[in-house]
């Protein structure tokens, strides 16, 4: 068929296939792009769900440490509550020891009568 053709029409016909190849090449290299770049997104995507559920381990964790944080603050305020009324009461306890001193009352057998 080509045989009947004019030089004209085989040069067209071959700058037809050139270009079809060209084409068939560019198109082969913009599919395995595509497939590189679809990978790299698959990649990205699981790299990306690993470090949200880090975070939200590290979040449930400052969570956590703040749950801490609080109960140990609470604590400490409990604490010196009890520390202000030990020396209240050891305060008194010096009062009343001085007082049964100041009276002849002897420190032994102050002691004693002081838990009864």
């Amino acid at each position: 068929q080509e045989g009947h053709l004019t030089a004209i029409q085989r040069e067209k016909l071959q700058r037809l296939k050139t270009t079809e190849s060209n084409l068939a090449e560019e198109n082969k290299k913009l599919i395995e792009n595509f497939e590189e770049i679809s990978n790299k997104n698959m990649n990205l995507k699981s790299d990306l769900n690993k470090k949200t559920e880090k975070l939200s381990k590290l979040r449930m964790k400052c969570e956590e440490l703040l749950t801490l944080e609080n109960e140990k603050k609470e604590k400490e305020e409990k604490l010196r509550m009890h520390m202000m009324h030990f020396e209240e009461m050891e305060a008194d306890r010096v009062c009343i020891v001085s007082a049964l001193e100041n009276a002849g009352i002897p420190l032994e057998k102050s002691k004693h009568n002081l838990y009864e």
